[in-house]
Formats: C-alpha cells, sequence, structure tokens
C-alpha cells in the first residue's frame, strides 16, 4: 500500500521540486495528492489517513495555514513547512512541524525529511496495531461505537464503506446503514484486503458483494444492494491487483 502524502497551498513549480529527486526506491511507493486549497485540503484528510504533510507558507497564507493546522492537530500528521520567509517560524512551535525550510530548497532535503518520517510513521502504526490487525483479520464482525452501546457488525453483512469526514457509514446488504465513529482509513487497516479493498478515498468495497464493472463511463462498481460505487483513478491499481482486470483502463 502507498504510503500517501498530501501537499497544501502549492505553486506548480513546487511539483517539479518535490519529484526531481525522489529515488526510485520510493516514486512507486509515495502518493502525492496536491492541492491549493486549504478548505479542500480539510475535506481531503478527514477522508483518508496521510503520513505526511507539505505545507507551503507564505505571509499572504500565514493566518490560513495557522487555522489548517489548528482545525487539523487531532491527526497529529507530521508536517513540513516550507516558507519564503525564516519570521513566521515561532507562529508553528506548537504543532506537529517536523522542519521549517527556507526557500530555494533542495529536492533532496525535501525528500530526505520526507522518506525519514514516513519510515518512522510506519514503524509506530505497526507497533500499535500489530496485534489489533492481526487478530481482526481472523474475526468475522467488526464493532462500531455509539454513545450507548458497541454494536457487532458481521464482515458478510457489509457491502462497502464510505467516508464521510471523521465518520464512515458502514452500508448492509439489507440496504440499512450505521455510522461508526472512525475514519475510514481506521477501517482499512483491520479489514482484509483480499476481501476488501479502497477503490476511491471515499469507498472501500466488500469484493464478495460485487456483482460487475460497468466500463461506460470510466469505471463504477455495481453492488449486490443496487448500490454504485466509482473506481478512483487513483485506486483503480488496488482493484487491478486483485481482480487481475489486465489491461482495462479508466478514461
Amino acid at each position: 500500500m502507498n504510503s500517501q502524502v498530501l501537499v497544501v497551498n502549492y505553486r506548480n513549480e513546487d511539483r517539479i521540486t518535490i519529484f526531481n529527486f525522489l529515488d526510485k526506491e520510493y516514486e512507486k511507493s509515495i502518493s502525492f495528492e496536491f492541492c491549493d486549497n486549504f478548505n479542500e485540503s480539510e475535506v481531503i484528510l478527514s477522508e483518508l489517513e496521510y503520513e505526511f504533510i507539505i505545507l507551503y507558507l507564505t505571509k499572504e497564507s500565514l493566518q490560513q495555514s495557522l487555522i489548517f493546522l489548528e482545525n487539523i492537530q487531532h491527526s497529529k500528521t507530521p508536517t513540513l513547512i516550507i516558507s519564503n520567509s525564516k519570521d513566521f517560524a515561532y507562529n508553528f512551535f506548537k504543532y506537529n512541524v517536523v522542519d521549517y525550510l527556507i526557500t530555494p530548497t533542495k529536492s533532496e532535503e525535501i525528500n530526505t525529511i520526507i522518506k525519514h518520517h514516513i519510515n518512522l510513521e510506519k514503524k509506530e502504526k505497526t507497533n500499535s496495531i500489530f496485534n489489533t490487525s492481526i487478530r481482526n483479520k481472523f474475526q468475522n464482525f467488526i464493532t462500531i461505537n455509539s454513545t450507548k452501546k458497541i454494536e457487532l457488525v458481521k464482515l458478510e453483512d457489509i457491502v462497502c464503506l464510505e467516508a464521510d469526514g471523521r465518520y464512515t457509514i458502514v452500508h448492509l446488504e439489507n440496504n440499512t446503514k450505521r455510522i461508526a465513529s472512525k475514519n475510514i482509513g481506521e477501517f482499512q487497516v483491520i479489514l482484509n484486503p483480499d476481501f476488501f479493498c479502497r477503490i476511491h478515498h471515499k469507498y472501500i468495497l466488500n469484493l464478495n458483494k460485487l456483482i460487475n464493472i460497468n466500463k461506460a463511463d470510466g469505471l463504477v462498481c455495481e453492488m449486490i444492494n443496487g448500490k454504485i460505487i466509482p473506481v478512483s483513478k487513483r485506486k483503480f491499481e488496488n482493484l487491478n491487483s486483485i481482480l487481475n482486470l489486465g489491461k482495462t483502463s479508466i478514461a
């Protein structure tokens, strides 16, 4: 599974800087999401877990940047600030900022920081979820917490999971649904990837409930309960690797 890096408030030349010296070991294992809109970035972060954030900072975007970091502080995602001035650095001490670089920056320096912190993040996640991950992959249910109860939902009843900000909507075969107070990334970690596939930043589907794949307008999955789920270009390889769809591509 690729590591996810979110780049916020970038310019076109910044994309080139980041990709320039990303060595072959990492160029296929890191997926970058570029977003120049702070509001959209927050939505993306609420729907998918990112291992690292790169935030480009200017004098004009200082206030927006501070609000952005304040709003996402719960995620504790390591963040690299790249700025054209050192004068703003003191504003970011209380956030999870791992480094503050002054432009012009070297591509090698940026990528060294990215790789270092992604590797650390992976080790921490592995240590913290190992027992839970192994246990849940061999169980036949997930737990959904609410204020009044903990509900056990059988995996065989799940058609798909849909991201809804910091929550997840679990769609069941009988056309009912449950609201879980976990984001979809947490479910992706514990669900068996042989049967549950992330095909879109908003959706994980149960392959046992997949009826067909429609190629008329891009790729969409038709589920056993009639629900239609889009396949994103970025997530197509996940589906292709499991179902061996060959050279099928998204228009």
